[in-house]
Order: structure tokens, then C-alpha cells, then sequence
């Protein structure tokens, strides 16, 4: 029968790799469940001919000490990234304490009298080293009085532990001043436009202070500076990223989610589905009537409605009509039919024209759509660029975001949609100025 690896994707054999060691699955009944457990076989019976290659091993071979992390092989076609370099974590950790043990025995030999210590006094030694349980390493000589040990093996011993307690805490002290210049300060920032425009969507250092600066009204909690707050918002929508992380991230668990996290209900209430359901886009939806200006700018952001409302309700009933001045000319799609009604404002509205009905558009109702579509398709540009940037638009949202507080106060949707909007307007333009 022929030797080849039982991992499933695995396609080592004898054969195909000559100088490949193949491993017989272990006999100890709690290895052999170990092994089995993580090779997930499906519908599969080993057998005394079952073999096992040595790629599926930390260090290319299988160990038989309980402590290293070979003791059951953890390389699979099925691991994932993580936990790969969880293994590989813990493999260098062991080699690590391997090392620190033959050290203290290599020390212990050359301090201990060669005369007098014979290879099972040497044996007896290293497993007392190992454990440190059968000698005290100081001796009382009196009230309030102790000794340390005289014995050269043993001093080599506390020798050794004091180095490696003075190692951890120089290794300690390096850690924390790392922890210490990575938290989100204006020194990370500063001088560095990329990682300001990764993390935030804006587009330099300069522009996030002024943005900073223009919120220095706010108030935080203790565990943070106004800054991270700022930083940790624009995160949030820039990249979506989840509460938790930012909270484990900066170390402040309880405080950010007792002040920021929002709580994810799935409603079944068939009347929210009903205001909310789209026929264009076929799912539930929140709609915004946005406005800009000829550069690109975006100049009003109406609250959100339900997918199910029509442009021209959105229109007439969302307050954007008010803020219309006499002689102003609006650029809508065909959905925005509310000419009469922008009439009474004194301002005119320029639409597609409509081809139901007519075998074929006049040529001077061509070229106006042409031009009205020409210059249209930037509030589309805008209008991808905010979902495009921060990146929390385009995901699913739950419905608690759709639902004030109180009355008459806006929802969170409508402060996310705002606050983008208002960011992006902070970037530079989509829309040509020339």
C-alpha cells in the first residue's frame, strides 16, 4: 500500500517525496483523539496504516514533550491565518524556554566542582532546576535574617533568573513606551498626509486641524483626549471599523462603550418594512435629497426618508424649497417633477424631457437633455465619492439608527449622512473648476 499523507489536501507521499519522514498516528489513546481532532476528517476511519507527513509540523518533525507545540501537528490546508501565527508564536516561545534551560544547565556544569558531582548528581540537579521545589535558595540564620545560598549551582541558578527578570523588564519598559507614542495624537499625524488620508478621508494634516479646531467645543470623556475622539469618529466612518476594536485598540473598553455603542435590533414590525422597501433597488432603504453647488460642493442635506417615498414628496415636504432664493436654477432628474411647485419660489427647474408617448425627441429637446445630462452627472460624482470615502454608507444599518431619541431630534443616520457630507466638502472637488 502505498504511503501517502492522510491530510486532507495534502498530496505528499513516499513516492513523490523521498526525503520526507511520514508519521503512524499515536498510540495514546489521548494523542491519537489530540491528532485526529486536528486533522478534521470527515466520515473517515484510520487505520495502522494511516500516516501523517512532517510539513504539517512547526519544526518539520514531531516532538514528544507535552510542552511543545509539536506534540500534535497544527499545519492544515484548513488553518487560518490567525491561527497560524498563533502556533508560530507559541513554537518560538517554547524554543525560547529550551534555550534558557540548557543555558542554566550549561552554567550550573561548569560552576559545579567535576570531582565531587557525578552524572546522576547532574541528573538529580536538572530536574531540581527544572522545578524548583526540593531547595531553597536562602537560608534563615536568625530573626529577620536571610542568606542566600552558597552553593555554585545554586547561585548560577539565581544568577540566570536574574538576568531574565532584568531582560523582561528592560523588554516591559520597551513595550510601554511603544504603547505610549502609538495612541492617536497629533504627533502620529503630523508630517504624515498618508496615513491621515487613510484613516480619516481627509486630505492633509492641515485640513483635520482645521477640522479639529473647528470642534473644539466638544465635550469628551476622561479616558480620552478631544482629539482620539475625533480621530476614532473619522475611523469609524471612514472604515467602518467595529466599536470593539477601537475599544480594545486604545485599551478603554467600559468607557468608549458606554458612550458610543449602539445597540443592533432586527425589527420585525411590517410597517417600518413598508416605508422603508424600495422598488428600485428591490431591499429597504433610507433615501437623502442632496444638493450641490456648480463647483461641487454639496450645499444641503435634507433628514432621511424612507426608501419607499416618492423624489417629489422628498422635495416639497423636506424644507430644501425654502432655502431656494428667486431666479435660481435647479438641475433634477425626471423623479423631481415639482416645476409648479418651485414656480412659487421663483425659481427654475430643468428636467430630461420625457419620451413616453413620442416616437422620437425633438432635436432641440436633444440637445438640452444632453447638456442637462452632461452637467447632472457630477452630483452622481459627488454623490459616490461620500459613499465611496467613508465607507459605513454602504453597508447595512440597524434600524435603531433610523429612530430618534426624542422628538423632533434628528436620527443617527441623518448625523452620519451630515457629518460625511460636510467632510467631504473639507476634500478637494470632484468637479473640474476650469
Amino acid at each position: 500500500m502505498p504511503a501517502i499523507c492522510c491530510a486532507v489536501g495534502c498530496n505528499n507521499s513516499r513516492k513523490r517525496n523521498p526525503g520526507m519522514i511520514f508519521y503512524s498516528l499515536p498510540r495514546e489513546k489521548e494523542r491519537r483523539y489530540k491528532w485526529l481532532a486536528t486533522i478534521r476528517r470527515d466520515l473517515w476511519t484510520p487505520t495502522s496504516n494511516t500516516l501523517l507527513c512532517s510539513e504539517h509540523f512547526l519544526s518539520g518533525a514531531k516532538q514528544d514533550n507535552p510542552l511543545s507545540p509539536d506534540f500534535v501537528p497544527s499545519l492544515f490546508a484548513h488553518t487560518s491565518k490567525r491561527e497560524g501565527e498563533k502556533q508560530h508564536y507559541a513554537f518560538q516561545k517554547f524554543q525560547k524556554t529550551q534555550l534558557m534551560k540548557r543555558k542554566i544547565r550549561e552554567n550550573c556544569s561548569s560552576l559545579a566542582d567535576p570531582s565531587t558531582t557525578s552524572v546522576t548528581d547532574m541528573e538529580e540537579h536538572e530536574v531540581t532546576t527544572d522545578h524548583h521545589t526540593d531547595h531553597s535558595y536562602s537560608r534563615d540564620t536568625g530573626p529577620g535574617i536571610v542568606e542566600p545560598c552558597m552553593n555554585p549551582s545554586c547561585q548560577a541558578v539565581m544568577f540566570a533568573m536574574e538576568s531574565e527578570c532584568t531582560r523582561l523588564r528592560a523588554e516591559v519598559c520597551e513595550l510601554r513606551a511603544r504603547v505610549e507614542e502609538r495612541p492617536l495624537n497629533e504627533e502620529a499625524f503630523r508630517d504624515n498626509d498618508t496615513m491621515v488620508q487613510e484613516l480619516t478621508g481627509l486630505p492633509s494634516f492641515a485640513k483635520l486641524i482645521i477640522v479639529f479646531n473647528f470642534l473644539s467645543f466638544l465635550k469628551v470623556g476622561q479616558s480620552i483626549t478631544p482629539f482620539q475622539c475625533l480621530i476614532l469618529t473619522l475611523m469609524r466612518l471612514r472604515l467602518n471599523v467595529p466599536l470593539h476594536f477601537l475599544a480594545f485598540f486604545l485599551e478603554f473598553l467600559n468607557q468608549l462603550l458606554s458612550e458610543c455603542l449602539i445597540t443592533q435590533i432586527k425589527s420585525s414590525n411590517l410597517r417600518y418594512r413598508a416605508q422603508t422597501y424600495s422598488q428600485y433597488k428591490h431591499h429597504n432603504t433610507v433615501k437623502f435629497l442632496i444638493s450641490i453647488t456648480p463647483q461641487g460642493v454639496i450645499s444641503y442635506v435634507s433628514k432621511g426618508w424612507g426608501g419607499r417615498t416618492s423624489d417629489k414628496h422628498i422635495t416639497e415636504n423636506c424644507g430644501y424649497l425654502d432655502k431656494l432664493s428667486p431666479g435660481d436654477v435647479i438641475l433634477a432628474d425626471r423623479g423631481f417633477n415639482v416645476k409648479d411647485t418651485m414656480g412659487l419660489y421663483c425659481a427654475q427647474l430643468k428636467i430630461p424631457a420625457f419620451t413616453k408617448g413620442k416616437a422620437q425627441m425633438h432635436p432641440l429637446e436633444l440637445e438640452a437633455t444632453r447638456g442637462l445630462a452632461a452637467v447632472r452627472i457630477h452630483v452622481e460624482r459627488v454623490i459616490g465619492l461620500v459613499r465611496n470615502k467613508y465607507t459605513i454608507l454602504q453597508t447595512t444599518i440597524p434600524l435603531t439608527l433610523c429612530q430618534a431619541s426624542s422628538h423632533g431630534e434628528p436620527t443617527s443616520i441623518d448625523k452620519i449622512v451630515t457629518v460625511c457630507c460636510a467632510l467631504c466638502n473639507v476634500c478637494p472637488s470632484v468637479v473640474p473648476t476650469e
